[in-house]
């Protein structure tokens, strides 16, 4: 923490680097509290984990046209996280 700025937080980059930082915090969110992150984005994804998606993708019950949608953007260079997320399964579970 460099200093404090109204409401605002200035942090220094070297101390960020490779940590996950809260940028919005409401009421209900304090010390303790378990959150789900909301990580928007594109990954690069490996061709076996690719391959594995898909497979996911076609064994699901979907209709032609959203399993057509999905699969034309899991071939892309980079897939959306929320899609990945979507079929990749827990780990441990």
């Amino acid at each position: 923490l460099l200093r404090r700025q109204g409401d605002d937080v200035i942090i220094a980059p070297v101390a960020a680097a490779g940590r996950e930082i809260v940028a919005e915090r409401s009421a209900l969110l304090g010390a303790g509290i378990r959150i789900t992150p909301n990580r928007p984005g594109l990954v690069t994804l490996t061709e076996a984990r690719r391959a594995a998606l898909i497979a996911r993708v076609e064994a699901a019950s979907l209709d032609a046209a959203e399993k057509t949608e999905i699969l034309a953007q899991l071939a892309a260079e980079q897939v959306p996280v929320a899609l990945v997320e979507r079929f990749d399964p827990p780990a441990g579970g």
